[in-house]
């Protein structure tokens, strides 16, 4: 088994088969990509699961104001002959970035990488780890914070996994578990 010290998380992501899902729309955006794997980055990965994705009202690349603005074919690429459903591009040229779309891709298709693009962001952190109750900024801006579960010691600030369950907040999200750090970072996985 590789040093956890020189592994980068782009490797460590793709291990873990509960986050998967997240793991696959995260190597759509070849910047995104470039991050997870760079040794000279620090960036915590707060992972959803897939079980996560399963019960998502609507799936990533969806926003409830593209359908209200655009009606239910908001993402429809029929316009674009070379498309036949309505999901990010998942083209395997390494060349292609399909979170951002060329002129010649209908507006369905730009405004769903966009919207997939935002979910990906809203979930990386450019740092690794942070002390309980100080708020870091998401990639996409949004600010976060984590604190012991209502069930956990209160006054703890143990290392983690040490000191109970975690959750993510403004939301309120429990937290599944904290990897142990790799060269860039580290996973944070929500119990979702």
């Amino acid at each position: 088994m590789p040093d956890s010290s020189t592994l980068p998380l782009s490797d460590m992501l793709g291990t873990y088969r509960s986050i998967s899902s997240f793991f696959a729309i995260c190597r759509l955006d070849p910047t995104v990509a470039a991050l997870l794997d760079s040794q000279s980055s620090s960036t915590t990965v707060l992972a959803p699961r897939n079980s996560a994705f399963d019960r998502m009202p609507r799936k990533p690349w969806e926003d409830a104001r593209d359908y209200a603005t655009y009606g239910p074919n908001a993402y429809d690429s029929s316009s674009n002959p070379d498309s036949s459903n309505h999901q990010p591009s998942t083209s395997s040229n390494p060349d292609s970035n399909p979170l951002s779309s060329p002129p010649s891709e209908s507006d369905g298709k730009r405004r769903a990488d966009a919207n997939l693009a935002r979910f990906v962001k809203a979930h990386l952190i450019p740092q690794t780890s942070w002390p309980r109750g100080a708020r870091v900024a998401t990639l996409a801006g949004r600010q976060v914070w984590w604190d012991w579960a209502p069930d956990a010691d209160a006054h703890a600030d143990l290392p983690p996994n040490n000191g109970g369950p975690r959750i993510i907040m403004p939301d309120g999200v429990r937290v599944e578990s904290v990897t142990s750090p790799v060269a860039n970072g580290q996973v944070v996985s929500p119990l979702l």
